[in-house]
């Protein structure tokens, strides 16, 4: 599989939630490191936060604005939208650098927009803090 293939095949599982197919794509020593929790965390924590998400965001889409291929690493720009119970939606800005190397998914860095989400951000503040998360 060709890095690009690699980004493709990852954008397709983090827009489902498909953990399984991540799993196929990231290394197993994959560090992600986000601003709303300004920590990093390992590849099984990243996979079980998803899959939290997964069970607290009703009818969730990622559209990819912008992509930029530079080499050993790829940036996106993607919206997420979606609603949370009780039907309170939400849309995030999210810019994700990934970093390839062997066609495989090492590092990812998130940096969240959530100015027009703060319902999404309590929400997903609930779930961080029970996977033993503090988001700031």
């Amino acid at each position: 599989m060709a890095a690009a293939d690699c980004i493709d095949t990852f954008v397709h599982g983090l827009g489902s939630y498909d953990t399984d197919l991540l799993s196929t794509v990231c290394d197993p020593g994959m560090l992600h490191w986000s601003s709303l929790t300004r920590r990093e965390r390992g590849l099984r924590e990243f996979l079980a936060h998803l899959d939290g998400e997964r069970a607290l965001i009703e009818h969730p889409e990622l559209t990819v604005r912008n992509r930029l291929d530079c080499g050993a690493s790829t940036v996106l720009v993607v919206e997420v939208t979606g609603s949370l119970p009780g039907g309170t939606g939400f849309s995030v800005m999210v810019v994700l650098v990934v970093g390839v190397h062997d066609n495989r998914i090492v590092r990812v860095d998130e940096v969240a927009d959530v100015s027009r989400a703060r319902s999404l951000l309590t929400a997903l503040r609930g779930l961080s803090e029970v996977a033993g998360e503090r988001p700031a």
